[in-house]
């Protein structure tokens, strides 16, 4: 499965497609997987009690903050889309500041931990662009003790060029482990192949269209094969980077 199939959209590298989008569609959505498919990774890899701060780059409407905020871990938030941070900051009372994560104003070490899920991919839309490895490396700049990357992308295509981003700002403990995609993502998955060009809302309110998506993700459930070509994607991909440190 190429990462074409799931990613050639370059407006999600724009402000402005964000501003649009969010204008539009305002009800929480997590990329990928949420807090219930990360929750062991984190709680593992980085327990609450061993982290000050985290910092949540491209938050979106996402509920994955409220969810660690939850679990007793201090999140700050940022977006480049002001509609989203102003919205945001109506429904909760956690920090939101616009601002572009390959260029923060954050000084070198400022957040213990450093969470991006969907933001390099978006960034990778855009064909040529340095931005993904600004991304990177900017992250690994103000993370004092480790980053998390959820990505579509396999070990083949996105481990060396984090490395590489990464490098120039120490070394690092590389840990990947492949996720399920959430209930949610998956239908969109289907949605999008089985029926382009159609709003996820006509989808569900045609009964005819809505049986068939589901069916294709209850085939998925029982047999754990694609049964069919609409289910582009059932997994994503969680990086863990853990700053080595010497004695």
């Amino acid at each position: 499965m190429e990462d074409s199939q799931t990613f050639s959209r370059h407006e999600y590298a724009q402000r402005d497609f964000w501003n649009n989008r969010f204008n539009e569609y305002k009800s929480a959505f997590d990329w990928y997987v949420g807090w219930a498919e990360m929750r062991n990774m984190i709680l593992r890899n980085f327990p609450a009690e061993s982290i000050a701060n985290v910092l949540m780059v491209g938050c979106g409407n996402s509920k994955l903050s409220e969810a660690m905020a939850k679990n007793q871990y201090l999140v700050t938030n940022i977006d480049i889309s002001n509609v989203v941070l102003e919205q945001m900051a109506e429904k909760t009372k956690q920090e939101y500041g616009l601002m572009d994560a390959t260029r923060c104003c954050f000084r070198d070490g400022s957040f213990d931990l450093l969470v991006d899920k969907g933001t390099y991919d978006a960034l990778a839309c855009e064909t040529g662009s340095e931005m993904p490895f600004k991304l990177v490396s900017e992250m690994g700049r103000v993370a004092s003790k480790g980053i998390v990357i959820v990505t579509h992308g396999k070990p083949g295509n996105r481990s060396g060029a984090f490395k590489e981003a990464l490098e120039q700002y120490g070394e690092w403990e590389e840990i990947f482990e492949q996720c399920e995609l959430s209930f949610q993502s998956q239908f969109i998955n289907i949605v999008r192949s089985s029926f382009p060009g159609e709003s996820l809302a006509a989808v569900v309110k045609t009964p005819e269209k809505l049986a068939q998506c589901l069916k294709e993700i209850a085939a998925y459930k029982d047999n754990k094969e694609v049964s069919g070509k609409s289910l582009r994607q059932t997994h994503c991909w969680v990086y863990i980077y853990k700053r080595i440190t010497s004695n």
